[in-house]
């Protein structure tokens, strides 16, 4: 049967509405072939759309409802459980580089406990909501790091742990994925070197900002030394820093400026061994204690 809209059906019919097999051809190109009941898509069928992508599985009263696997245009594919149209329940999303998310799916988007392996091997299991790592997770990357910690839209935010590949390891709180607030960091074996000092069972408990020592800190070092004061963006307030002069202004300068008494930021190695990426922005706070 031809519509007047262009569109054509070509199947069966029962009490005068599409009813059992047929193949429904849309004048814009959808083409969806399966079973039909009382002039709806229900029961099991494929849809291919015009634009390359199609789904194949069960329908219930012209929605995606039932097992099912969408496949994308760009290759990427989705296989499993739909709702009124929605990815509703267990899931699995496999992209087009590689990555594969396992998990729970609510209203379309990833909600629940759920696993992702991603094309560069980081691996994250733990919580989603609305489609991004939110709750407690743990994020075990390529280069041996693992965060073992809270989540908010994306970013470590809240309590949480970091054991680096060198041994070094963090404790305490985050904020948009770098560490801030209260935290202690201790510096293991595998600890980098700053102007040949190195840092081998040094402890630092203190205060964090823009992922580096901020604010009031205690550090006690292998050596016995202890120094507990205040700190501005990794350094020792008002004396020498261990890491020296020299490494201090390549770690802080040339993008250090200040904007009233905040300090900017913008680095790919920040002091004492807290590694940042290379589009590393922020913004450090005020000391309050100055």
């Amino acid at each position: 049967m031809t519509f007047a809209n262009g569109d054509l059906y070509n199947g069966e019919w029962k009490g005068g509405k599409q009813e059992g097999r047929g193949m429904y051809t849309l004048a814009n190109g959808h083409v969806y072939e399966g079973e039909w009941r009382e002039n709806k898509r229900h029961g099991r069928g494929k849809m291919t759309l015009s634009r390359g992508a199609s789904f194949d599985g069960e329908w219930k009263d012209g929605e995606q409802e039932g097992r099912g696997k969408y496949t994308f245009p760009d290759g990427d594919v989705f296989e499993g459980n739909w709702k009124g149209g929605k990815q509703e329940g267990r899931g699995k999303y496999t992209y087009a580089n590689g990555a594969v998310h396992e998990g729970e799916w609510k209203s379309g988007s990833m909600e629940g406990r759920g696993k992702t392996t991603y094309a560069n091997g980081d691996v994250y299991s733990g919580e989603w909501k609305g489609g991004a790592r939110n709750g407690r997770g743990k994020m075990t990357y390529a280069n041996g790091d693992v965060y073992d910690g809270e989540w908010k839209n994306g970013e470590q935010e809240g309590r949480g742990k970091m054991t680096f590949a060198s041994g070094n390891v963090f404790n305490g709180e985050w904020k948009g994925g770098k560490q801030e607030g209260r935290g202690k960091m201790t510096y293991s074996s595998g600890a980098a070197v700053y102007d040949g000092n190195v840092y081998v069972g040094n402890v630092y408990e203190g205060e964090w900002a823009c992922g580096m020592q901020h604010g009031r800190g205690k550090m006690t070092y292998a050596n016995g030394n202890v120094f507990d004061g205040e700190w501005t963006g990794g350094k020792r307030e008002g004396i020498d820093s261990p890491m020296g002069e020299r490494t201090r202004r390549a770690v802080l300068e040339p993008e250090k400026q200040r904007a009233g008494r905040s300090l900017v930021i913008s680095h790919s190695a920040p002091a004492l061994g807290i590694k940042l990426p290379l589009n590393y922005h922020c913004i450090l706070p005020r000391n309050p204690y100055h």
